[in-house]
C-alpha cells in the first residue's frame, strides 16, 4: 500500500517551494530607496580616484582588484559630512595587505611589500552611520581624525595591528552606545589613516609626519553603503552609483542607473551633504 502522506508531501513540496522564490528574489535584488548626499560641502574640490572595483595601478601596490566603495580624493582635512541621517560611532582600524594573498593579517611581517615597505590596508579613523530607514549601515573611511562630537571607541589590539570591536554589536547596542546625527553634520576630516605603507599607527595618535613618511595612497575620503550577516561581518554591499566598475565609469554618472542611491536636484545633480 502506498503512503498517501509521503506522496502528498512529495508533491507538494516543489509547490511549496515555489512560494518562496519570490521573498529569495526580492531579497537577491533588494536596494535602498535613494537616500545619500555626497559627504562634504557644495563646492568643494574632489575626484573620484577608485570605483567598486580597484585601477591597475593599485591593485599593484595591495593586490585586491574588489573595492567594495568609492574613493573620493580630497585636500587634507576637508570636513567629511553626515550623507544622511542616522546613528554614528567611531573607532580604529588597522590591518595589513597580506603577501599570501586572501584576508588582510594582524602582523607587519606577513604583510605584503610595495618598493620595499609593508602596505597597511585597514579603515583609520573611521566613522560608521546606522540609517534605520534604509537598513543599511555607511562608512566613511582614511580620516585624519574622527570629529570629537562622534562616541569614539577604542579598539582591540592585534599582533601590529587593531580591530574595531565595537563594530561586531546588534544594531540595537549601536543605537545604544551611539550619537543620532543629522544630514550635513560633521563627522571628522579627510585624511590617509590606515594607509600606512612602512609605518605603523596607533588609534588616538596622529600619524607620523607625511613628508617623512607619506602613505601609499592619496588623502581621500572612502564611502561604503552594506548590510551585516550573522556574525556582523559586512553582506550586500551596494554600489552607491549601480556601476560595478573602476574609477573612469564613474567620472558621469548616470541618475537612472538601477541601485542609484543619490538624492539629486530637478537638473539630475547629485546633492552634497551641505
Amino acid at each position: 500500500m502506498y503512503n498517501t502522506q509521503k506522496i502528498f508531501v512529495l508533491v507538494c513540496l516543489p509547490l511549496t517551494a515555489l512560494l518562496f522564490i519570490p521573498v529569495i528574489l526580492q531579497d537577491l535584488f533588494w536596494q535602498p530607496q535613494p537616500f545619500l548626499s555626497l559627504p562634504f560641502n557644495q563646492g568643494t574640490k574632489f575626484k573620484i580616484t577608485e570605483g567598486r572595483r580597484y585601477s591597475e595601478e593599485e591593485k599593484a601596490i595591495h593586490g585586491y582588484s574588489l573595492h567594495y566603495g568609492i574613493d573620493y580624493a580630497l585636500e587634507r582635512n576637508s570636513p567629511i559630512l553626515a550623507p544622511a541621517d542616522g546613528v554614528a560611532i567611531a573607532s580604529f582600524h588597522l590591518a595589513f595587505a597580506s603577501k599570501l594573498g586572501g584576508s588582510a593579517v594582524w602582523n607587519a611581517d606577513e604583510a605584503r611589500q610595495y618598493q620595499g615597505k609593508f602596505v597597511g590596508f585597514g579603515l583609520g579613523n573611521f566613522v560608521q552611520l546606522w540609517c534605520q530607514e534604509q537598513k543599511v549601515y555607511v562608512q566613511l573611511t582614511h580620516l585624519e581624525r574622527v570629529a570629537e562630537s562622534i562616541p569614539f571607541y577604542k579598539p582591540t589590539k592585534r599582533g601590529n595591528g587593531w580591530d574595531p570591536t565595537v563594530l561586531y554589536q546588534s544594531v540595537e547596542q549601536i543605537i545604544k552606545v551611539g550619537k543620532p546625527v543629522k544630514r550635513g553634520d560633521v563627522l571628522g576630516f579627510a585624511g590617509d589613516s590606515g594607509c600606512s605603507w612602512g609605518y605603523l599607527e596607533e588609534p588616538g595618535k596622529s600619524r607620523p609626519a607625511s613628508k617623512q613618511y607619506p602613505s601609499w595612497d592619496e588623502v581621500h575620503v572612502h564611502l561604503e553603503v552594506f548590510q551585516r550577516g550573522q556574525g556582523y561581518g559586512k553582506k550586500m554591499r551596494f554600489d552607491p552609483y549601480g556601476l560595478d566598475d573602476q574609477a573612469p565609469a564613474y567620472q558621469q554618472p548616470d541618475s537612472k542607473k538601477p541601485g542609484f542611491l543619490w538624492l539629486t536636484d530637478p537638473d539630475g545633480n547629485i546633492l552634497h551633504a551641505k
